[in-house]
């Protein structure tokens, strides 16, 4: 019997809204984010899908972003991510699940994959969609 050991690279990423003051009082917070599914899907748009080095061993695919919009839109009307929620983003493969997950405010979000090459995508996704943003707000100041 031939067994593979696969290493796993796992990478955290706290939404920078979650990082405010930390006050000992039990309350909760109610976010609300002005965006539809369709603007979900135009943020991922500009994102990296295809893997350098595709691994068939892997099943390693491109997302479209109008899947991955929907699928992490489906989750936040179920409340499974945005505000006040950590999401695990297992396979994250370039990341498009997790950004999605980000753009929502996730206050963390957890990315898995055996392929360090297609996590470095995923961060520089993450970097990129962040980065826009920053711009965006500095235009508008």
């Amino acid at each position: 019997v031939h067994q593979t050991t696969t290493n796993l690279t796992i990478i955290v990423i706290r939404h920078s809204a979650s990082l405010s003051s930390s006050s000992s009082a039990s309350y909760s917070t109610v976010v609300i984010i002005n965006m539809r599914l369709k603007h979900l899907e135009s943020a991922l748009s500009s994102l990296q899908r295809e893997f350098p080095h595709p691994d068939v061993t892997l099943e390693q695919y491109p997302s479209s972003p109008p899947l991955a919009a929907s699928v992490v839109w489906t989750a936040y009307e179920r409340g499974d991510v945005g505000p006040s929620r950590t999401v695990l983003d297992l396979g994250a493969g370039t990341g498009l699940l997790t950004a999605a997950a980000l753009v929502l405010e996730s206050d963390f979000v957890w990315a898995v994959d055996c392929d360090e090459e297609a996590l470095r995508v995923a961060m520089d996704n993450v970097r990129l969609l962040f980065d826009n943003d920053d711009d965006d707000e500095e235009k508008d100041a």
